[in-house]
């Protein structure tokens, strides 16, 4: 029975499927694989319960993934809505530097900064507990 709504942000198809194979059975999912695409879910006006965001994304012309395009994605949801929680998933770049780059927006709300591989298990808990908080 799929309920609370969550906003997923990945580029990788094979990661999309993975997340949507495992949540999908208890959430709600939209996935947008670009900056772009990401933006205009942000601003679609969908009451999103979580936004799972990695922080390496491309454009939406399938440029290289830049490190923080999910920083773009970020600033909107802290300026859009400050309330929703962040999942901050990342693998090439350094916990410490994405929060530094991050503590730049006052009104984001991160609830967990995740390493890729994700442990599926992990990421189950960690959305548990921000919807719970």
């Amino acid at each position: 029975m799929a309920s609370e709504l969550l906003l997923i942000v990945e580029d990788d198809e094979k990661r999309r499927r993975t997340l949507d194979a495992f949540l999908s059975p208890q959430y709600h999912l939209i996935f947008a694989e670009s900056v772009e695409k990401a933006v205009k879910q942000v601003d679609s006006g969908r009451l999103f319960k979580i936004a799972i965001v990695d922080w390496r994304l491309p454009a939406e012309d399938n440029s290289l993934p830049e490190p923080g395009g999910g920083f773009r994605v970020m600033r909107e949801i802290s300026e859009r809505c400050p309330q929703l929680p962040v999942i901050v998933t990342y693998s090439w770049d350094t916990r410490d530097t994405i929060e530094k780059r991050l503590s730049e927006l006052k009104n984001l709300k991160v609830v967990r900064y995740m390493e890729k591989p994700l442990l599926l298990d992990e990421l189950t808990s960690s959305i548990q507990q921000a919807l719970a908080a």
